[in-house]
């Protein structure tokens, strides 16, 4: 005959010498009183790690103590969770910084020079070979390409430019050569924007 989760319990409070939820209180949840004990009096943070304490302390208050032990056990699995996706965030963050390239090719005075991409001025000429990012929004005004737009479109299929097409910074010329002129460099792009906004999402995240 099975064992129902009471007599469990009771047999695991036998051979410990105490309730077995101590050790889910105790484990997961002592770093969170001190967290939410320093935030409370020290800058008057009523969080949700403040209010999530005050219910574990009621409970063992009462004797609860397998509801304490319930209510740190979720808590402590709803924070692994949320780490990972805070994690995922931040790589995704990452990924989206390491699409525009540190250097551009730029068409000045008739002549082709190498410069930081952060340079880049509107109205540029930007050279863009096959299999190298393009650093800047603008406009196709030379040439034939197919384009890998997936980072940012979503896109499964290479898009053709040719002259008078849009082209974003960030995707990545397959094949030819493309002159784009420069409409928006740097901080102005729709690659940085999208950057900027994931940022703030992650840092406008509610305290625990």
């Amino acid at each position: 005959m099975g064992l129902s989760a009471s007599c469990l319990r009771n047999r695991v409070q036998g051979v410990l010498g105490c309730d077995p939820a101590w050790g889910a209180i105790i484990i997961s949840r002592v770093p969170l009183l001190r967290f939410a004990a320093v935030g409370l009096f020290t800058r008057f943070d009523v969080t949700a790690g403040v209010l999530v304490s005050i219910a574990l302390l009621a409970s063992v208050a009462i004797g609860e103590y397998f509801a304490a032990g319930e209510v740190a056990f979720i808590m402590a699995i709803g924070e692994i969770l949320e780490n990972r996706t805070v994690q995922k965030a931040r790589s995704a963050v990452t990924g989206f910084m390491k699409l525009s390239p540190p250097v551009a090719h730029v068409r000045r005075a008739g002549r082709e020079e190498e410069v930081p991409a952060e340079s880049v001025a509107p109205g540029d000429e930007v050279i863009v070979g096959a299999g190298e990012s393009i650093p800047v929004d603008g406009i196709v005004v030379e040439s034939r390409s197919l384009v890998n737009q997936a980072s940012l479109t979503g896109e499964s299929a290479p898009v053709p430019k040719e002259p008078g097409a849009e082209a974003l910074a960030g995707t990545v010329g397959l094949s030819g050569i493309l002159v784009i002129k420069a409409a928006k460099t740097g901080r102005d792009t729709i690659l940085a924007r999208i950057t900027r906004l994931m940022e703030d999402a992650e840092k406008s995240k509610a305290p625990s």
